[in-house]
């Protein structure tokens, strides 16, 4: 009879999820996986099959967790959509009272990282970042009824937020990142 898994799959995910954005696929030992995990290689291969699949689901993962729940929250709920707009490009920038960077976006991390280097990473990328750029677009129509212009606005706050999500990695001064946030809300008005 096989031996039943101590562990709880989706805590696990959490975890590698945390930790591939904190460090990215390539800084990622799989030491550093059996510690955040708190499970052997054996374990972690049987239950994902690589490090690279492991990776795979935690982007899921991502998209499924943190992406939706902030989509929800600022774009879906807001009860206005310019000022849902502004709090979910702001939200992402993370906690100002952190002394450390910001962790930025995984997806973001994960494009700068791969590029188109592994086609199956860098489509569900593209899908998460689709799905961003779409609820963008969601929000917009609330303001327009010019669908053309709703989806061009949308890719171009998605541009801008990728760009905000590197440069808050790096602590890049807040109040000119905010500043430059109201600059494109204004313009999208």
């Amino acid at each position: 009879m096989p031996r039943k898994k101590k562990f709880d799959r989706s805590v696990q995910l959490e975890q590698a999820m945390h930790l591939f954005w904190q460090k990215g696929f390539a800084d990622t030992s799989l030491v550093d996986i059996e510690r955040a995990l708190k499970v052997k290689a054996p374990s972690i291969y049987a239950t994902f099959g690589s490090k690279e699949k492991l990776f795979l689901e935690s982007i899921g993962h991502y998209i499924q967790v943190v992406v939706e729940s902030r989509i929800q929250t600022y774009l879906l709920e807001a009860p206005d959509p310019l000022t849902g707009i502004r709090e979910f490009l702001i939200s992402g920038m993370g906690d100002p009272d952190k002394s450390a960077p910001g962790l930025g976006c995984l997806l973001t991390n994960s494009a700068a990282e791969f590029g188109t280097s592994k086609s199956e990473v860098a489509d569900k990328i593209k899908n998460g970042l689709d799905r961003i750029r779409d609820a963008f677009e969601a929000a917009l129509l609330q303001v327009t009824s010019d669908q053309q212009s709703a989806s061009k606005m949308a890719a171009t706050l998605l541009i801008d937020f990728q760009g905000l999500m590197l440069l808050s990695k790096i602590k890049y001064d807040r109040a000119s990142l905010i500043t430059a946030i109201d600059h494109a809300i204004k313009n999208l008005k």
